[in-house]
């Protein structure tokens, strides 16, 4: 097996990698990959990759072509892998449109009828009877109590985005879900305040059967006597409004390999992609819960959604399973531009990688929000520290059900749960997020993962401050000129490509935390932005950005 790392040398790893699951090889092979991403390599790391690709081409030339010649229909338009399909497919096709979803001062308590006594018992329910006629009487109402769910939420869900929903139970994340879905109204027995808005339009408001699509694990249900692929189909004559014999001529030439064999290319690749397809004519109520899941998401994936949220939407706590359909949904979200929040029972630390954000809920507040490779490093500064044999999910989950005192650092003090909510709030985070909120509902904000040598300006902002032409604006960061690999990158590492004339807005060089640069004090912005400047300029290793743009073409 060559190209393998020195550590991998030995004739039993050899043979661990050699017999692991298709999901286990791929995980290993990004790992590699980003590990010599991270450390600058990422030249010697690409011509790794296309050397060993090189090679077993050449070994098996003769009999590819003739693979390739038998292959017909779809299979032939994935011969190039899945992101390259779509990737061609979201050229041609009308595109669904983008939502920036913005939530602000979310707060929710549901009334709750509580029992006349502590406990029941025999003698107590009898008793209720009698006393029961008689409080309604005098009262005119049961007694209730107010639980209060949600405390002040705000934050915001971009397009091409994945936001992980973490909270131990009760800590308001169903709720908060269900709010974003426009699944609760504000009634006399729901104390639902705040704001909640799709693009310039409430949650209320818009079209939620086209725009929003929610899963909830309890409701996953099918009709058990349609097949695989009936329910595919069913699903997608609800949802989808363009049907093959509306396609325009560059459609149909796109997809002619698979239109001469009367094949629908919407619906074959979502079996191909969820791999479905070897099942595709079994009755549902004869296929496991597993596929019962892929099934939902494949109903989803046919659909016009821009919005995907996921509460526990999977049956079973397959390690390999989770991490398979969640990049799926990635790689969706990514081509399509949709955005995807879910809550999740397990993952691995490979799933949690596929997250761009982290929503860290307790208790109804907001502990942390922000970039996922941040997370840990936030808490570190509180005095916690994650031990490697722990999940990066499992600790921040701890410290929201404040079960964080096996995490603090020696001669730490103990941070309680108001101290951890008030240093949220005081946080570069938070601020950065409350001005997005404020922002036009046109500016949409992208995270990348790029190398050194994008071309940046300094320049007066223009697109912020447009009515100000004084000569004391402050200045910001711009992206003027684009290396051509960065302009054409095909991976879906980051929520969008970078273009020129996007704002820089945040950074990150070499796995430092972000550093928000419209979050800093007035008084010492412009120092803080030209320092900044200077150590873009001369970066070395990975760099990631946070972007802003202006996005006319949201809608």
């Amino acid at each position: 097996m060559p190209g393998l790392p020195p550590r991998c040398a030995s004739p039993e790893a050899r043979e661990r990698i050699a017999a692991a699951s298709p999901a286990t090889a791929r995980r290993l092979a990004a790992s590699l990959y980003d590990s010599l991403r991270h450390h600058g390599l990422r030249r010697e790391a690409d011509r790794a990759f296309r050397d060993a690709a090189a090679a077993e081409d050449d070994e098996g030339a003769g009999g590819e072509e003739e693979e390739e010649e038998e292959l017909t229909g779809m299979a032939c338009l994935l011969k190039d892998g899945f992101v390259r399909y779509l990737r061609g497919f979201a050229t041609i096709t009308p595109p669904i449109p983008k939502q920036v979803v913005k939530f602000c001062g979310i707060t929710y308590s549901a009334k709750i009828e509580t029992a006349a006594f502590r406990y029941e018992t025999f003698g107590n329910k009898l008793l209720e009877c009698f006393v029961q006629p008689v409080r309604s009487l005098s009262l005119g109402q049961q007694r209730s109590t107010k639980l209060h769910i949600l405390n002040g939420i705000d934050g915001y869900i971009m397009p091409g985005s994945m936001t992980l929903l973490l909270g131990p139970p009760g800590s308001g994340k169903s709720t908060l879900l269900k709010i974003l879905a426009g699944r609760i109204d504000p009634g006399k027995d729901h104390g639902l305040t705040g704001m909640t808005m799709y693009n310039d339009r409430t949650a209320y408001e818009v079209q939620k059967s086209r725009l929003i699509a929610y899963v909830c694990g309890p409701l996953n249900k099918h009709i058990p006597f349609l097949s695989v692929r009936e329910t595919l189909e069913f699903a997608r004559d609800c949802t989808q409004g363009l049907q093959p014999e509306n396609f325009t001529p560059q459609m149909r030439k796109f997809f002619a390999y698979a239109l001469v064999e009367g094949q629908d290319p919407f619906l074959e690749y979502v079996l191909q992609i969820l791999d479905l397809k070897k099942i595709e004519n079994h009755l549902v109520s004869n296929i496991s819960e597993t596929d019962r899941d892929k099934l939902t998401t494949a109903e989803l994936a046919l659909g016009t959604y821009s919005v995907m949220l996921y509460d526990q939407p999977l049956a079973s706590s397959d390690a390999s399973m989770t991490y398979d359909l969640v990049n799926t949904i990635r790689t969706i979200s990514r081509i399509q531009k949709s955005s995807a929040v879910m809550t999740l029972n397990y993952l691995s630390q490979e799933t949690f990688d596929l997250f761009d954000r982290i929503i860290l809920l307790g208790e109804g507040h907001v502990l942390y929000q922000g970039p996922r490779q941040d997370a840990v490093t936030y808490f570190a500064q509180l005095g916690y520290m994650k031990p490697p044999h722990v999940e990066s999910w499992e600790f921040l989950q701890d410290i929201a059900a404040e079960n964080s005192m096996q995490y603090l650092v020696p001669r730490s003090a103990p941070r309680s749960f108001e101290e951890l909510v008030n240093f949220y709030y005081s946080s570069d985070n938070y601020q950065d997020i409350i001005r997005v909120i404020g922002m036009s509902k046109e500016y949409s904000t992208y995270w990348v993962e790029s190398e050194p040598g994008i071309g940046l300006s300094l320049r007066k902002p223009t697109a912020f401050n447009s009515d100000d032409s004084s000569d004391d604006q402050e200045m910001e960061i711009v992206v003027a000129k684009l290396l051509n690999k960065s302009r054409t990158s095909s991976g879906v590492e980051s929520t969008g490509n970078i273009q020129i004339g996007d704002v820089v807005t945040g950074i990150s060089v070499n796995e430092e935390p972000m550093q928000y640069l419209a979050a800093r004090p007035m008084f010492d912005k412009q120092y803080h932005l030209d320092q900044t400047f200077a150590t873009l300029r001369h970066a070395r290793g990975h760099v990631r950005l946070q972007l802003e743009r202006f996005d006319n073409k949201a809608s």
